[in-house]
């Protein structure tokens, strides 16, 4: 039995040959008895629809087998059912953190839709698959409005940008990003944005002047 401490971590995201929902379910119970071997710990799989609706799974686990061995392995036995060169990435995981991963893994296609989760060995004392979903979509969209604010006050520090220019900006960043449209919070953020650039404007004019009373 592989122990955390002697066990390197490693993710797959793999695309199968076929979409026939019959030969997915035997894919599935395939990888589930893959994975039950004593030599992999922490096993987490989910089935995911990507933006170009192509099926795939995200596969996270700890193994002490070395990353070849690994990889050989897993190509050999799923050989023929996964997409040949296009439908296997595999690496072995020194940057992102298993529990980072394992929320990624929880996120489902969207913050109302939960996860079809297909393999869950749980870690020891780990948030409920819910909170991690919950926890994941909670720092995304953190994440997509701390990028939609920097994009627009990129764009209210143009001189040829007017106020309208930047609240249809602003409108339409929101769209893209599915955030929702918060009528009070959005005039605040925009007032904030503009005014400094408003401040800026009126140095300018102060200069302008003084310069000319010189």
């Amino acid at each position: 039995m592989t122990n955390f401490e002697d066990a390197d971590y490693f993710r797959l995201r793999i695309t199968p040959l076929e979409q026939d929902e019959k030969k997915l379910q035997k894919l599935e119970e395939k990888l589930k008895t893959y994975f039950s071997n004593g030599r992999y710990v922490a096993v987490v799989c989910c089935r995911e629809t990507s933006a170009k609706d192509k099926l795939h799974y995200h596969l996270g686990f700890h193994c002490s087998d070395t990353k070849d061995k690994v990889r050989d392995n897993f190509r050999k036995h799923f050989q023929n059912d996964i997409a040949p060169r296009t439908g296997y990435s595999f690496s072995e995981d020194r940057c992102l953190s298993p529990e980072k991963y394992r929320r990624y893994c929880a996120k489902g296609n969207g913050p109302n839709e939960q996860p079809i989760i297909i393999i869950w060995q749980a870690l020891i004392n780990e948030p409920s698959i819910k909170e991690l979903h919950e926890t994941f979509w909670k720092n995304n969209e953190h994440y997509r409005q701390t990028a939609v604010w920097d994009k627009l006050r990129l764009l209210a520090a143009s001189p040829t940008c007017s106020l309208d220019d930047l609240v249809t900006s602003c409108l339409q960043l929101h769209c893209d990003n599915n955030m929702p449209v918060d009528t009070y919070r959005i005039t605040a953020k925009l007032r904030t944005i503009w005014a400094s650039r408003s401040a800026d404007y009126f140095k300018k004019i102060i200069q302008d002047i003084l310069f000319k009373l010189e």
